[in-house]
């Protein structure tokens, strides 16, 4: 919980760091000094995210109204060495990539590739509806599938893995489109990565608490195959709690695992 001081501490800091943005406005690139946002967000706490959500919402309110300006700020901001920064930008291009998308992709592709693991978060989150922030998705969905279609395929480990947190939030708001998702997710399944299986999983186990009986048969059917990888994803997922919802069909599976294990 926030405390009294420590929200008008950071509304400080949220009007030291508008101010500043809106001070690069009509400057020349010498004048984006990306260190002195580094200096403003400097031990800024990420997770939960809402408060980042907030004043990057409202950075990008300012900037939309300058979009040659602001493709080149948030260009800036995405290169910054500080984590804090980068998360920032992904937060502002979430709101301004509604405007004309494919302008956008390059920096979140380059975002989804950072060292740092919230920033990669921030990345997928461009695409999502979360805390209270519209994403993407709301505004040019045939975009985003397409995007992430062409992304599940990616050369990029931490680009594939993108996909399995992209719309998690959505899905949750649109518990329709959990079979779209895993239609998408369908090459995973087989993916070389043992982390991207890893996210698959997580990705499962959340939808699958809205639409328990979807992930199983969807998961059922897939044990049809030979692969590995699928068996133990099966697996994992149906150690989690929603699988019990239906402990007919996680019964199924189990036995499945253990034919094939036996073999």
């Amino acid at each position: 919980m926030i405390h009294d001081k420590d929200s008008q501490q950071i509304d400080a800091l949220s009007k030291r760091l508008l101010m500043l943005l809106e001070s690069w406005i009509g400057k020349s690139d010498d004048a984006i000094e990306v260190e002195a946002v580094d200096s403003i967000l400097q031990g800024f706490v990420i997770d939960p995210p809402a408060l980042l959500n907030q004043i990057g919402m409202e950075a990008a309110a300012i900037l939309e109204k300058h979009p040659e300006e602001a493709v080149n700020i948030c260009m800036r901001l995405t290169s910054s060495r500080l984590p804090e920064t980068r998360c920032l930008s992904a937060v502002i291009i979430s709101q301004l990539s509604k405007y004309s998308p494919s302008l956008w992709t390059g920096m979140i592709r380059h975002l989804a590739l950072d060292d740092d693991w919230h920033v990669r978060d921030f990345a997928a989150a461009v695409f999502d509806t979360i805390s209270g922030r519209e994403g993407l998705i709301e505004f040019h969905p045939e975009f985003v599938w397409d995007t992430l279609n062409e992304w599940v395929k990616d050369r990029d480990y931490l680009v594939r893995r993108l996909t399995t947190r992209a719309l998690l939030g959505y899905s949750r708001k649109h518990p329709e489109t959990a079979e779209k998702l895993l239609t998408l997710w369908e090459p995973l399944l087989t993916d070389s990565s043992e982390f991207v299986r890893r996210n698959l999983v997580s990705a499962l186990r959340i939808i699958g608490r809205t639409n328990p009986d979807l992930v199983l048969n969807w998961l059922n059917t897939r044990l049809n195959s030979s692969s590995g990888h699928i068996a133990s994803i099966a697996g994992m997922t149906v150690d989690a709690s929603f699988a019990l919802q239906n402990p007919a069909i996680r019964q199924e599976i189990l036995d499945k695992l253990s034919t094939s294990s036996t073999n």
